[in-house]
């Protein structure tokens, strides 16, 4: 089975997640949307969507992507990993804002495994923005691998279905 992880990376640990998974799953190429397009994932019998969000938004190529390739991700065992600092009901709504429902419930494994605020990859503007916004200017890492963890097993198994 080939395997298609697409990401983009703000600060790294999309990128992070993201070559993990490269190296768990066998056959499983990468593309940073940010520095490469897309080529025909038709030839791909699974998709990974790796992303994050800043300020509430989703970076504008994995936007782009999941909006010209809907139709096809369909058709493919997919997943879908979103890193934001927010958890629970909050999280939740980031995902549901972030990708249309019908990726939603057609993904075989969706994964909220929290963040990283790493004040020392932010430009300044950056730091003042996030430091109003949550009120520290101390990194915080929220990144729960058991999350990650599960998605694997849910992506490795082709019976499982998603239960998020």
């Amino acid at each position: 089975m080939r395997n298609l992880i697409v990401y983009c990376s703000t600060h790294g640990t999309v990128k992070k997640i993201a070559e993990y998974i490269r190296d768990t799953i066998p056959e499983t190429e990468i593309i940073d949307l940010e520095h490469q397009r897309a080529r025909d994932i038709e030839e791909y019998d699974s998709i990974i969507i790796g992303a994050s969000v800043h300020m509430g938004l989703l970076n504008r190529h994995i936007r782009q992507f999941v909006s010209r390739n809907e139709t096809l991700l369909l058709e493919k065992k997919l997943g879908i990993i979103l890193c934001c600092m927010h958890e629970d009901m909050q999280a939740q709504l980031q995902f549901e804002n972030s990708f249309p429902e019908t990726l939603r419930s057609h993904a075989t494994a969706t994964a909220m495994p929290g963040g990283e605020l790493q004040f020392s990859k932010m430009n300044y503007l950056q730091r003042m923005i996030v430091k109003k916004v949550t009120g520290t200017d101390q990194d915080q890492f929220t990144l729960d691998h058991q999350i990650i963890e599960s998605f694997i097993q849910k992506m490795k198994d082709p019976a499982a279905q998603n239960s998020d």
